[in-house]
């Protein structure tokens, strides 16, 4: 059996939490981890074009992808290809998400075992039951002392609260879709709704929770 100290060692290794900094700065990554699978730091550049949510990522071109997720049930690093994109200008934070089909589903042109594609969706209403899909969630605990969280469904349906308020409603551009490809999904929403300004450093989280195969 494990002692103690292995068993919060493997648990510390496999939970991960990130800061980012909104702004410009060189290089793009920020600091080392202060051990393996450690929470570390990124920055989100700043754009000069505002990036359109419209689920196609093709304002994301020059923003690079963080991955390394953790899948949360063995704490491991996740092996599917998943990015996660986050930028910046003087008024809006930008969020981006992307999952590449598994390459076996993409090639089957019957599509017998998933006929509905690879990803639970259900078409919902705003700040609906999206948890009970696959989902990608996004989670920032700002200056102001707000937990905000937004989550989008692979049909690319929004759920977003402030301090597990739902009744809370930001003025946030959104579109998710997902197909027998891939699944996508763009945010925009406004600093001053989250209290934040550029330069500010936020814990940041970010979720993805496919629920046939894994969740990380």
């Amino acid at each position: 059996p494990l002692a103690a100290e292995e068993i919060r060692a493997l648990f510390e290794r496999g939970h991960v939490s990130a800061k980012f900094q909104l702004g410009n700065i060189p290089d793009g990554m920020v600091t080392k981890p202060e051990r393996e699978y450690a929470g570390h730091a990124f920055v989100a550049p700043r754009v000069v074009a505002p990036i359109i949510a419209d689920g196609n990522l093709e304002d994301w071109k020059n923003v690079p992808a963080q991955s390394c997720l953790i899948e949360r049930r063995i704490g491991i690093l996740d092996d599917d290809p998943t990015g996660v994109y986050v930028a910046c200008d003087d008024q809006n934070l930008y969020l981006g998400f992307r999952c590449e089909v598994d390459q076996s589903i993409q090639s089957d042109p019957t599509h017998i075992y998933y006929p509905t594609g690879e990803f639970l969706v259900t078409p919902r209403d705003r700040d609906g039951d999206v948890h009970a899909d696959d989902y990608v969630e996004f989670v920032l605990k700002s200056k102001d002392g707000h937990v905000y969280r937004f989550v989008l469904n692979a049909n690319g349906n929004l759920l977003d609260s402030r301090d597990g308020d739902k009744a809370w409603n930001a003025n946030v551009k959104w579109r998710g879709r997902s197909d027998f490809k891939d699944w996508t999904a763009e945010l925009a929403v406004p600093l001053a709704e989250l209290g934040l300004k550029v330069g500010d450093t936020v814990d940041f989280n970010a979720v993805r929770s496919w629920k046939l195969f894994k969740s990380s």
